[in-house]
């Protein structure tokens, strides 16, 4: 996030106590950015979410719109959403989940904000997404992945999907530590890392 960006990020699993002492380690202290105004997180497990889903009867519209209002109270031009996986969880079927998450990507898109939605995978699937269908939906795919090399565990990037944007469809090496993610574009892992 450059300096004086507005950004919200949504957790549907971890609690706000929780990842704000992970992303400490990282070197990124969220309560510093919350204190600027500028920074907001919001939600926690999603048992609580449900809960809220259940008692108050809300539909698809209700929950993007709370997402959709926050990001607009706040100015924000970046969103986190992590991650899709439990968001889907709060729908029904295969129809409703479908419709949620396109309809959050429209609530999204209207914003104008650069969007970021996790979502989980079975280490070692070839797939993008956990339905099948999230990757169809969204307008890009970043996929991080880890593989075992001889003794060692291997972290790589990849943009298996861009839409309307010229991209590498290389597999590169890259590394998280306290200054950010690096990734090392002369590094490419080619067919020993064929799990993309």
């Amino acid at each position: 996030m450059k300096k004086g960006e507005a950004g919200l990020f949504v957790t549907f699993e971890e609690s706000k106590k929780k990842l704000k002492e992970d992303l400490k380690v990282l070197g990124i202290d969220l309560e510093r950015l919350e204190r600027t105004g500028r920074f907001q997180l919001i939600g926690g497990p999603v048992s609580r979410i449900s809960f809220y889903k259940e008692r108050a009867k809300a539909k698809i519209r209700d929950i993007v719109g709370e997402i959709q209002e926050v990001a607009e109270e706040l100015g924000a031009e970046r969103v986190v959403i992590d991650s899709l996986n439990l968001f889907t969880m709060l729908f029904s079927n295969l129809p409703e989940k479908r419709m949620a998450l396109a309809e959050l990507c429209s609530a999204l898109s209207d914003l104008s904000c650069t969007s970021i939605l996790t979502c989980e995978v079975p280490e070692d699937s070839r797939g993008l997404s956990w339905y099948g269908f999230e990757e169809f939906v969204v307008d890009g795919v970043i996929r991080l992945v880890r593989k075992s090399i001889g003794n060692l565990f291997i972290r790589a990037i990849a943009v298996p999907k861009m839409r309307g944007i010229s991209h590498s469809h290389f597999i590169y090496a890259m590394k998280i530590e306290k200054d950010g993610i690096k990734v090392y574009p002369t590094e490419s892992l080619g067919r020993e890392f064929e799990v993309l």
